[in-house]
């Protein structure tokens, strides 16, 4: 993988790729892009998510083996319904992440107009 290369994906009820690692990244693809996030879903597959994104990092031969550097996921998240699949779930994809060597941040973004409060 290539500084700077940027992967995409989309998740809620189901987690997708919709930009692949290694394909280009322009204006248009951002565009396009923009149309998958409706932060409208009821649940919030986070493991799912973290174990696809590790998937696809050891289908790449990018997971740290020590003399590599991390990879960074970044999930960006209204975090409604984050322990729907259960907190173990999410707890072991973090901890498969972690060894592989990916780093992850976690970005909340809430409406301050919904009636629903975020809680962790």
């Amino acid at each position: 993988m290539e500084a700077g290369e940027l992967g995409v994906m989309s998740f809620g009820e189901q987690t997708r790729i919709v930009h692949p690692l290694g394909e280009p990244f322009s204006d248009q693809t951002g565009c396009k892009l923009m149309q998958n996030f409706t932060f409208d879903e009821q649940k919030t597959k986070v493991g799912e998510l973290i174990e696809l994104a590790t998937a696809v990092f050891e289908d790449r031969g990018q997971l740290d083996t020590g003399d590599r550097p991390a990879q960074l996921l970044v999930i960006m998240s209204d975090g409604r319904g984050i322990k729907s699949e259960g907190p173990d779930v999410v707890k072991n994809a973090i901890r498969a992440a972690k060894v592989n060597g990916i780093f992850i941040v976690f970005i909340v973004i809430d409406n301050p107009k919904s009636k629903v409060n975020s809680k962790y």
